[in-house]
């Protein structure tokens, strides 16, 4: 009688010790999945944060590109009453692209934010102003799609 007793001993200090491993190795596996998704949050957060900032300071130099051009724009106004697409050409910056229409001067120019987007501006000028020297058509991030080479190999990130 005496051994059953001993082996029921055993199998409980036996039963509790493996219930205490199985816990604690839950409970690592569930602290390393923690700490993965932890981090893969933190990767993408920082990678949103600088493309937020990347934008912001694209939009600052659109923005600051406009201005100049508004007050050019009223300089010339004040000169001549009117803004043909002649004088609108004669004080537009080299880098801006000009086309006329039945509306007026259509002006656009490009910002870089990337290697892979932009911020692409057009704006409307009339040849009598009459809410202001130009209006705002478009104001839109575009990205650059660029076809891979086939003879180019990428590495797959799992992870």
């Amino acid at each position: 009688m005496r051994t059953n007793i001993k082996d029921s001993e055993f199998q409980t200090i036996g039963f509790s010790s493996i219930l205490v491993v199985f816990v604690m190795l839950a409970l690592s596996t569930f602290t390393v999945l923690t700490l993965v998704s932890a981090n893969a949050d933190y990767k993408l957060t920082k990678t949103m944060a600088e493309g937020d900032t990347a934008y912001e300071e694209a939009s600052n130099r659109a923005k600051t590109r406009v201005a100049e051009l508004d007050r050019l724009l009223a300089e010339r106004y004040e000169t001549g009453g009117m803004l043909p697409a002649s004088a609108v050409r004669q004080i537009l910056p080299e880098d801006m692209a000009m086309e006329t229409s039945t509306e007026g001067c259509l002006v656009s120019f490009t910002e870089t934010i990337d290697e892979r987007q932009d911020l692409a501006v057009e704006l409307l000028i009339p040849q009598v102003p009459s809410d202001g020297f130009y209006q705002i058509l478009r104001w839109q991030k575009t990205t650059s799609v660029s076809q891979p080479d086939p003879g180019a190999e990428e590495p797959l990130h799992v992870l």
